[in-house]
């Protein structure tokens, strides 16, 4: 399709849309069926010996009219203040609170509080370079007119639905503040952005209300991926070596259990050094502690390919078990290929666990495929894993050999793949060792019963 005709269509949904909304939120329900009524009585009452058709169109029009005159003379100035929590999670219900104060000269009653979701038409490129999942299968109309590739791009990029008050005061008196409730469940994972907050003042008769701002700063809510529940379970290989934690901690002091005290010698950190046995004998010594044995694991990230539901159920299968893995007994690798090679670890001082569910929320697919930069960054980390588990959004000969040059250097990786009908006929035909098929329409069933059977 040509750029120019898609500019155009581009041009029309966005402009259509953002018309279509303002219009939408500004006449009521009621509104809407008296301007439909005036209409039909408009047809029919051409004949104006049709008395009480012509009066009916008579009143619907005053009523109108009057209704509209009111809804734009009135007035109100409030600012707000949301008060939110610090994260929340893909189809959980959270709420908020918004303390909205009155700035006006007078009472303000009989209104109503929404907040708006962002904007979600999308950009131009990602219009003309994102196709809906399955586009190919749809008729001829719908490839070269791209409206449910619109609408999909819009409920992908919508974070909530539109959001009305659950509890709000019935008036607010002038230089009074008043409490508001919002109940909002994430559509997707991410930072949520929430800048819209709007007073609703509808006129007497309900046919129409004029839509003012609350003057709030923008603030963002941090939505963690889906997760699945899992029980305890340990992941196959041998804990390391690690001298009193020193090599996997950022705390302050040795974590091993202390043995006892020696001469300094040169080299010694001098956070080991007992300054008191110093000060005392005068002897520089230094306190000794016995090594530590913990598991170190490794969670690698597949993150080539589309966007889509198969990439969103390997990030939650990714966030399922870093959410259930106790990272007070052991340290923990998040490692993944973005714009650059990320390693984040958590667990034993260093970092807490929801530090790597705020990166997979924001992780973000790759078109193209780098498995050899990912090969490299995991073998570099190898020396210190106990073992390694690796999400991957689908299944290609480029990731079995992956897989196998992991495998070849000795690590023990266990792996888990999204898969849809065609690829876990494959898997069945073709099993692979410690490779785990979870079907895109069932992954909590599959991860659940995956899990179980290296559970401790």
């Amino acid at each position: 399709m040509s750029e120019a005709r898609l500019r155009f269509l581009h041009r029309s949904y966005s402009r259509t849309g953002r018309w279509g909304w303002r219009i939408a939120r500004r006449i009521r329900s009621f509104g809407w069926g008296l301007a439909m009524l005036a209409t039909i009585t408009a047809v029919l009452g051409t004949d104006v010996e049709k008395s009480a058709i012509y009066m009916i169109f008579c009143f619907t029009v005053c009523a109108i009219a009057t209704g509209l005159i009111w809804a734009i003379g009135r007035k109100a100035k409030l600012t707000g203040k949301r008060h939110l929590p610090e994260f929340g999670s893909v189809g959980q219900e959270m709420q908020y609170t918004v303390e909205v104060k009155n700035e006006g000269r007078r009472t303000l009653k009989a209104m109503l509080f929404e907040e708006w979701p962002p904007d979600p038409r999308p950009d131009f490129e990602t219009f003309a370079n994102t196709p809906e999942p399955g586009e190919e299968k749809r008729n001829i109309v719908d490839r070269k007119m791209l409206f449910y590739r619109w609408t999909w791009l819009q409920e992908r990029e919508r974070g909530y639905n539109l959001l009305e008050a659950s509890q709000s005061p019935r008036t607010i008196e002038a230089g009074k503040t008043g409490k508001l409730t919002f109940h909002l469940t994430p559509q997707h994972r991410g930072i949520l952005k929430l800048a819209e907050l709007r007073v609703l003042l509808p006129d007497p008769f309900g046919l129409f209300q004029r839509c003012r701002k609350v003057d709030t700063e923008e603030d963002h809510i941090i939505v963690l991926p889906k997760r699945y529940p899992l029980g305890h379970f340990s992941i196959p290989g041998r804990a390391h070596l690690h001298l009193g934690g020193e090599a996997a901690s950022n705390s302050v002091g040795q974590t091993g259990d202390f043995l006892h005290l020696r001469d300094y010698r040169s080299g010694d950190a001098m956070r080991s050094v007992d300054w008191k046995s110093w000060a005392r004998t005068g002897i520089p010594v230094v306190r000794e502690y016995e090594d530590n044995f913990f598991p170190h694991y490794g969670v690698v990230l597949d993150t080539s390919g589309p966007p889509g539901e198969r990439f969103e159920e390997a990030i939650s299968v990714a966030s399922s078990f870093v959410a259930s893995m106790d990272t007070q007994e052991c340290l923990l690798d998040l490692i993944f290929i973005g714009e650059k090679s990320y390693r984040v670890t958590a667990g034993q001082g260093v970092a807490r666990r929801g530090k790597l569910l705020e990166v997979l929320a924001g992780v973000q697919p790759h078109l193209t495929a780098d498995f050899t930069a990912l090969e490299a960054l995991v073998c570099r980390e190898s020396e210190h894993l106990t073992g390694i588990l690796i999400i991957f959004p689908d299944w290609s000969d480029e990731r079995r050999e992956f897989l196998n040059q992991l495998r070849s250097r000795g690590l023990d990786t266990t792996a888990f793949v999204i898969v849809n009908d065609a690829s876990q006929k494959a898997f069945q035909d073709h099993p692979v060792p410690d490779v785990h098929p979870l079907h895109v329409n069932q992954v909590g069933r599959d991860l659940t019963l995956a899990a179980s059977k290296f559970s401790s």
